[in-house]
């Protein structure tokens, strides 16, 4: 059973994650929370296309910073544009991201489940979903 601050029960996640096992990872972790996770989805094409036409069913998004050669920021930008709140779970140190996605929770890999949790079920009370 969850506690307060890090259940997840009813909470639509967006999980964008390229590295397999990582992300299996991650979304084992938020579905042991309670959440419903969409993903891992292993690319940005695929994660735009989602996160556009399912926007409105989504608490919040976890993304890794880097997706093959790409980086994940023009996610956030559309993210951001439909209210939809992100969490970058990343390899990258925290200093690397630019300062325009400072607004953007930053946990570095290998991420602690309770506290991990905790931030995205604080983000996912935030946006309730406009089905």
């Amino acid at each position: 059973m969850t506690d307060v601050e890090t259940d997840l029960t009813g909470f639509r996640v967006l999980l964008v994650e390229d590295n397999g096992l990582l992300g299996r990872c991650l979304a084992d972790a938020l579905m042991d929370f309670g959440a419903q996770v969409l993903g891992p989805i292993p690319d940005l094409a695929e994660a735009f296309r989602c996160l556009s036409a399912r926007h409105l069913e989504l608490n919040a998004a976890v993304l890794n910073v880097t997706i093959g050669t790409e980086t994940s920021y023009p996610l956030v930008d559309l993210a951001d544009g439909l209210g939809v709140p992100c969490l970058f779970v990343t390899g990258c140190a925290a200093q690397d991201i630019p300062a325009r996605y400072g607004h953007v929770p930053v946990f570095e890999k290998p991420v602690e489940s309770d506290a991990f949790a905790a931030c995205v079920a604080e983000m996912a009370r935030r946006r309730l979903p406009q089905h």
